[in-house]
């Protein structure tokens, strides 16, 4: 059983969510010690216990410390399931951040996955979820025969309430006992430049009790005027929400690559400062030599350890150091971290022995 420090690094919930995803897919059971123990709650939250009880759904793993607070937490991995299931949060648990996990497990099932997933969208400490449909997915719909996230209703902190349909259709299937990951060389994630600038898409949401004071509008202008390069394609967004709030992302779409960036209203902020801030950050990823943003850097990690690539980011932040080391090990020598570059042979070019052990 392999033993990782919870309290490493970064030290948050991100090092469970890429072990439990990875202990599925390599047959390895962990243990995961010291769970958030520099936070100021420490332990497992709610949004952790469900992501790991919406797993006990989809495969037949079994678990040992699963409560609220709970600092240490074991995890036997089992044989995965297809099929329809469904997880409401009950409260504005990320999404995006439950993605992280489910999303590679599903695409490893032995057939295709729908989740039915109800909760946050839009929160803070992730990317909204129009990051993961406008940036993130296209860099993956390679690794799946089909691959689909709509959003039927945005949901903001408290309470919550998002409505988000996951469907795959899988390309690959889940190892046997003690057969190790067997992926082919020519899905790798290379992505030596950006190539030619070809547009700025920009979507504004706002809860529909914004609609009066004209927020998600108001957002936009404020991103327009803090973007000097390519005009803008936009999109404005009202939708009927438990809680208020609202939300701007924003893709620079280039040829080769796409770099994203998002902001999120809260109470007290004006929808000014929103679209400022999500300009902000694109024109910084944008001038930077980065071949993808630093989120997107982070989230394709464990892709390019499975299936081999390289792409430099802005920044070397703390997730992305604290998800290499969690995948070293699961995956040994299937990735190396090179200042702003990530390289990756990937599983295929014989990284990862451990998982034939």
């Amino acid at each position: 059983m392999l033993l990782i420090d919870g309290a490493y690094g970064e030290g948050g919930g991100q090092i469970l969510r890429t072990a439990l995803a990875l202990s599925l897919l390599t047959d390895q059971p962990f243990r995961v010690e010291n769970i958030r123990q520099g936070r100021l709650q420490p332990g497992l939250k709610p949004q952790h216990l469900h992501i790991v009880r919406a797993l006990l759904q989809m495969s037949d793993a079994r678990v040992d410390g699963l409560a609220p607070g709970a600092q240490r937490l074991s995890f036997w991995p089992g044989r995965l399931r297809a099929g329809h299931f469904h997880l409401d949060v009950g409260t504005a648990g990320a999404i995006p951040l439950m993605l992280q996990t489910l999303l590679p497990v599903a695409m490893f099932s032995p057939g295709p996955v729908t989740w039915s997933l109800t909760g946050g969208t839009d929160v803070r400490g992730a990317m909204t979820l129009d990051f993961w449909r406008m940036v993130l997915l296209p860099f993956l719909r390679p690794y799946a025969r089909a691959l689909s996230l709509d959003m039927e209703r945005p949901g903001f902190y408290p309470a919550g309430g998002g409505r988000v349909t996951l469907r795959v259709e899988p390309r690959f299937r889940q190892p046997g006992r003690g057969d190790g990951l067997a992926l082919p060389r020519d899905l790798r994630l290379d992505i030596p430049s950006r190539g030619a600038l070809v547009g700025i898409q920009v979507i504004s949401r706002a809860s529909s009790r914004l609609r009066a004071r004209r927020v998600a509008e108001r957002q936009l202008e404020a991103f327009a005027a803090g973007w000097s390069g390519q005009p803008v394609q936009p999109q404005v967004r009202y939708d009927d929400t438990r809680s208020p709030g609202s939300s701007l992302t924003a893709v620079a779409l280039y040829s080769a690559t796409r770099l994203g960036a998002d902001a999120l209203g809260e109470r007290g902020k004006p929808a000014e400062e929103v679209g400022r801030d999500a300009a902000r950050r694109l024109r910084a990823a944008v001038a930077s030599d980065a071949t993808v943003d630093v989120h997107t850097a982070d989230n394709l990690m464990l892709w390019a350890a499975l299936f081999g690539g390289s792409y430099t980011f802005p920044e070397v932040s703390g997730h992305i150091t604290t998800n290499a080391w969690v995948i070293e090990h699961f995956l040994p020598g299937a990735l190396q971290l090179r200042g702003r570059t990530l390289e990756a042979p990937g599983v295929g070019a014989g990284a990862g022995s451990r998982t034939t052990a």
